[in-house]
């Protein structure tokens, strides 16, 4: 499929531009790991950028009124969120904020639980700053990945008191249901257990076009609806210093493709928890987004619902083609279709076994006779071995130059 309005089906050249995902290989190397995307950004938010670039100035700038407005306008028409102005806090992407949150709400040498397997910058962000990663990896039972809250409970009891949520989780593709978070909201109530939201892959619903109506065996974009936790766990008094409190962060990143923009926003109910996470700030020199991040940000609030569409049509697009790819392809790779966003979980167990392959001996062959670059499953923690991720927001062209590449192993 193609927008008339928007080209989303064609990949950018982006070597030779900088960019981690391209330019960090070497030549001949193709790049399905980095989860950024291929496609031009919004043309309303690089013409924003002009706008602004027209004022010869770029000095220290404030976040304007304008950014929370639009900000809040789009939780509330993509999610149905209504967030009130002065829980926002403007901060320079995610993980950064994660790290100040982590310091803020733990001390060196307490237990933080993750959920594996898992972005795997989680376990730095605990490791960085002293604490001990505590494992609650996911279940996956009949080929969906659960929560394992029976054991979440054991660690809370243990006396872990801090966890960081993937929601949605990546890698494993999931949206938490409403039943999961209320059953979590409730353990962490019982046991006074803060938790940092991560909700970076949020916005990017899977769009079904009338053509592909009747594939059922890929995810249903309809049924799975992206949920924010606070939702389930909010304290009543907003200006209680104990009680379970909630920091979710938030980011137009990869809802746009402008991670480099490095903008995102931490939701912070509790008033005396917020005062502390400005002061965590700054005191780690992170409270001066930039000018251009911060502009691009709010174009693609404001401006950015259309294209966000069209991107959600060729996600799904590339979703059945990929799942026609790997049913197609000698390694008789397992797809765990995502819920949501552009990353997909994909199990090459049986090639492993048949060749006698480690997971290391794998991945060296991806790159040397593949010349692939893929997300390495054990990375990820435990439960990732076997697997690999896989980021399908490309062209259908260099998926189909993917999987020709990986049949050189076979």
């Amino acid at each position: 499929m193609k927008s008339t309005k928007y080209d989303l089906h064609t990949a950018v050249e982006r070597r030779g531009t900088g960019a981690a995902k391209w330019d960090l290989l070497p030549e001949g190397r193709l790049p399905f790991w980095v989860a950024d995307m291929d496609f031009a950004v919004a043309p309303e938010i690089t013409s924003a950028l002009h706008a602004r670039v027209e004022h010869p100035v770029f000095g220290y700038t404030l976040p304007p009124e304008s950014l929370y407005e639009a900000f809040r306008e789009f939780q509330l028409r993509h999610h149905d969120r209504s967030i009130a102005r002065e829980h926002c806090v403007v901060v320079p992407g995610v993980m950064p904020a994660l790290r100040t949150a982590v310091e803020l709400l733990s001390k060196p040498g307490d237990k933080v639980v993750v959920q594996p397997p898992v972005y795997a910058p989680f376990f730095d962000s605990v490791k960085a700053k002293d604490r001990e990663v505590a494992e609650n990896p996911l279940v996956l039972e009949n080929d969906t990945y659960h929560m394992d809250l029976v054991g979440l409970e054991a660690i809370f009891q243990a006396g872990a008191r801090l966890m960081l949520l993937c929601s949605p989780h990546n890698p494993v593709g999931r949206v938490w249901s409403a039943a999961e978070l209320t059953a979590l909201a409730e353990l962490c109530r019982r046991y006074e257990v803060n938790v940092i939201a991560d909700e970076i892959h949020a916005d990017i619903a899977h769009v079904e076009p009338a053509e592909h109506a009747d594939i059922a065996h890929v995810a249903d974009p309809k049924t799975h609806t992206f949920l924010p936790f606070d939702a389930f766990l909010r304290a009543e008094d907003e200006d209680s210093p104990t009680g379970a409190q909630v920091i979710s962060l938030v980011s137009p990143s990869k809802t746009f493709n402008i991670p480099g923009a490095s903008v995102a926003f931490a939701v912070i109910p509790n008033r005396p928890l917020r005062r502390r996470f400005r002061a965590g700030l700054k005191a780690n020199g992170l409270d001066h987004p930039h000018i251009f991040g911060m502009i691009s940000s709010e174009a693609g609030y404001r401006s950015g619902d259309t294209w966000l569409k069209a991107l959600g049509k060729q996600l799904h697009a590339n979703l059945v083609q990929l799942e026609r790819l790997c049913a197609e392809c000698s390694l008789k790779p397992r797809l765990f279709a995502p819920e949501i966003s552009f990353i997909a979980w994909v199990g090459f167990h049986d090639f492993l076994a048949s060749y006698g392959l480690s997971d290391e001996e794998f991945q060296e062959k991806l790159r040397t006779v593949a010349e692939l670059e893929l997300s390495h499953g054990p990375d990820f923690g435990t439960g990732g071995k076997g697997f690999q991720r896989i980021n399908f927001a490309t062209s259908p062209a260099l998926l189909e130059e993917c999987f020709r590449r990986l049949e050189r192993l076979a």
